[in-house]
């Protein structure tokens, strides 16, 4: 017995020591952390006169755990993708410039138009079909107001199917394309209200010929296209990838773990990802010159354009471009037997189409608006050629002063966009058209 208790004590000295030892080196090591943060501390103050800033260490790994964003940013523009201002995600097509992101946009079609319903759609007893097309003022009111133009156009007897067929930032040609496209897939039409302008003298200045960018190609095509990669540009993408996304673990790794607490870890992640942003900017700075020479040449700027310089002769060049578009989908339409209705898009900064008080024009005039003087030397020949397309047999009004006789508020930006009541005046000049038309059939 005695012989036995004495074996047991002999096994179990070896484990006891071995667990002092564990237990020892643990306290050692902590310890040691914690001396190594108590020095870092006191050296932090002594140097900097002040205690260290833990806060805007975390906030600095915050920033850089969200790293990757830039690298996603960058992807996007691989993939022809854009997102407005209005966060609406635009993808790149092959045949109307670009469209809305059929999967990352709510209510939008399979075809890439903010709508309820897909192509094709087709006429049927009893039911009036309408396409609206144009920019961002038209998708307002083919949407927003969708009931107001039902209204208007219910006094016809029948049910109305409103489609749209416009983009904010659409212009010329693009709803001529977005007509054929559209028609290319089946779809039959009754009616198509075709509401621009405005776009058409606006963005080819400002968004195209500012940028060496042919003015008839979509606006910022140059920016659209620049995320396209040659091989070169597709290697030094994954270099920069792997490069963010590696900062961007290290950051989440310590933040999750809350080593940011540590003055230690902070100071050993600074040193780290000062390396890691060093090398991201490098790769940053050789993707953009491998994808600017990528893109030099015809992709970004299309084909030459020798436009006037002169802006009389420049606006009517532009101007004559829109007459062109208009009456091509009149003849289209008229090909379709399709009515064909072209509204020329009201806006405020046209010369006396606007009583304005303080309010309003607090929030929708600004004198110093970039878009104005291209409105202003612009929109005089939009209404020339309007005259001449009405000449020509197109069913062409010229809305720029539909709101001249009323005070109260209309226009809710300072672009060009209008409230409903706006849009409601807009749909009972359409359905008095079309009443009148339907009279003398």
């Amino acid at each position: 017995m005695s012989e036995g208790l004495g074996v047991l004590v002999a096994r179990t000295t070896p484990r006891l020591g071995c667990a002092k030892h564990a237990a020892f080196s643990v306290a050692a090591v902590v310890l040691g952390l914690i001396a190594a943060e108590l020095l870092a501390h006191l050296g932090y103050l002594a140097l900097r006169r002040t205690a260290f800033p833990r806060a805007a260490y975390r906030a600095s790994m915050e920033r850089a755990a969200d790293a990757g964003r830039t690298t996603n940013l960058e992807r996007e523009r691989a993939q022809g993708l854009w997102r407005t201002e209005g966060q609406a995600v635009e993808v790149v097509h092959p045949y109307l410039g670009f469209v809305q992101h059929a999967e990352l946009n709510p209510n939008t079609s399979p075809q890439g138009f903010p709508m309820y319903d897909p192509l094709p759609v087709s006429r049927a007893p009893g039911r009036l079909v309408v396409g609206v097309l144009g920019g961002s003022f038209a998708a307002g009111f083919s949407l927003d107001a969708r009931d107001l133009l039902v209204t208007a156009l219910k006094p016809l007897g029948r049910e109305v199917v409103v489609v749209n067929l416009a983009v904010g930032g659409y212009k010329q040609p693009q709803q001529l394309l977005a007509l054929a496209w559209a028609l290319s897939l089946g779809s039959q039409f009754d009616f198509v209200l075709n509401i621009d302008g405005f776009n058409e003298v606006v963005l080819p200045v400002f968004d195209n010929l500012a940028h060496g960018v042919n003015p008839y190609y979509p606006r910022a095509w140059d920016k659209r296209v620049a995320g396209f990669l040659t091989p070169d540009s597709a290697r030094r993408l994954a270099s920069l990838t792997a490069a963010a996304e590696s900062r961007a673990a290290w950051a989440r790794r310590l933040l999750h773990w809350r080593l940011d607490r540590s003055v230690v870890m902070c100071l050993l992640w600074r040193t780290s990802d000062l390396a890691l942003e060093r090398e991201s900017a490098r790769l940053a700075r050789g993707l953009e010159e491998a994808r600017a020479a990528g893109v030099a040449g015809f992709l970004a700027p299309g084909p030459a354009v020798d436009m006037p310089s002169d802006p009389d002769r420049l606006y009517d060049t532009l101007a004559g471009q829109w007459h062109t578009c208009s009456l091509q989908m009149h003849r289209l339409c008229e090909a379709n037997r399709i009515r064909y209705y072209h509204f020329l898009q009201p806006n405020q900064y046209v010369e006396g189409s606007k009583p304005m008080r303080c309010e309003e024009r607090a929030r929708a005039f600004d004198e110093d608006h970039f878009y104005r003087p291209s409105v202003i030397q612009g929109y005089p020949w939009l209404r020339r050629h309007g005259a001449q397309l009405a000449a020509e047999g197109v069913r062409f009004t010229d809305l720029t002063m539909i709101f001249s006789g009323l005070e109260r508020p209309i226009y809710i930006d300072d672009c060009c966009h209008v409230d409903r009541f706006g849009y409601g005046l807009i749909a009972d000049e359409l359905g008095r058209m079309a009443r009148a038309d339907e009279a003398l059939r």
